[in-house]
């Protein structure tokens, strides 16, 4: 079986980048834009000193001895034209940008690439409380070791796929999971331990619960039959002409 590649914004956004509103025109000169990011042909007017504060990477290209510190336009190779209006918007003040299924991994790319944290931090807010699947919960694992966010959101996707029915020889033959650092792969390994012996605390707990009701209803059954013998041989008495028992 080919090595899976390791996930990046086009394996796992399947969707096109459409369903956020646009707030912002970056497609002509406006309100003192002063610099013009060329996408894939796409030309973004844009502001320096926005770039800047929002991004180290952006702050110094433009200010120190790079070939873009004067630059009117600036070119950006192999990035996605709808990627970089989905971050413009998003880092530009006026309007806090949605973060949503269809932009939350472009922007977290290039949120870590451009080092813009506050952006990362809320990509990673959205991806704390975002559903997953199975497979999901393990590719973003991956994703999140090679970008290197924070612990606590790497432990909840472990914990999310742990808790799913996944057998340890199909865990094994996961190209997927066989691209973990050592410590993240152990880390899951112990928490699929965890879940499994939670678990069957869990049954043992059911089994004893059902065990009880069961010597309850035993003993429920044998009263019951108790009263019904007693009931009859007092009718057979009585059907013979002899007073019952007192």
């Amino acid at each position: 079986m080919a090595a899976a590649a390791t996930p990046t914004t086009s394996d796992v956004a399947s969707k096109k980048i459409s369903t956020c509103k646009p707030e912002l025109d970056f497609s002509a000169p406006w309100k003192m834009s002063d610099l013009v990011l060329v996408v894939e042909g796409k030309r973004f007017h844009v502001h320096r000193c926005i770039l800047s504060m929002c991004s180290p990477v952006f702050d110094a290209m433009l200010s120190l001895d790079f070939k873009e510190k004067n630059a009117k336009e600036i070119p950006l190779p192999e990035k996605k034209a709808d990627e970089i209006e989905e971050l413009l918007r998003a880092i530009y003040p006026y309007v806090e940008h949605r973060i949503c299924e269809e932009n939350s991994f472009s922007l977290l790319e290039l949120a870590c690439e451009y080092q813009m944290d506050r952006l990362k931090a809320r990509c990673e807010k959205y991806f704390l409380f975002k559903n997953m699947t199975n497979e999901e919960a393990l590719e973003f694992v991956v994703m999140a070791q090679r970008l290197q966010l924070s612990d606590e959101l790497i432990h909840r996707c472990m914990s999310r796929f742990v808790n799913q029915e996944t057998k340890w020889e199909v865990l094994k033959k996961n190209d997927l999971f066989a691209q973990l650092e050592p410590k993240y792969s152990q880390q899951l390994v112990e928490e699929r331990v965890k879940y499994l012996e939670r678990r069957v605390d869990s049954c043992k707990s059911t089994i004893r619960t059902l065990e009880m009701k069961k010597g309850d209803k035993d003993d429920d059954d044998h009263a019951h039959c108790s009263f019904r013998r007693h009931l009859m041989w007092r009718k057979r008495l009585r059907d013979l002409d002899h007073p019952p028992f007192e």
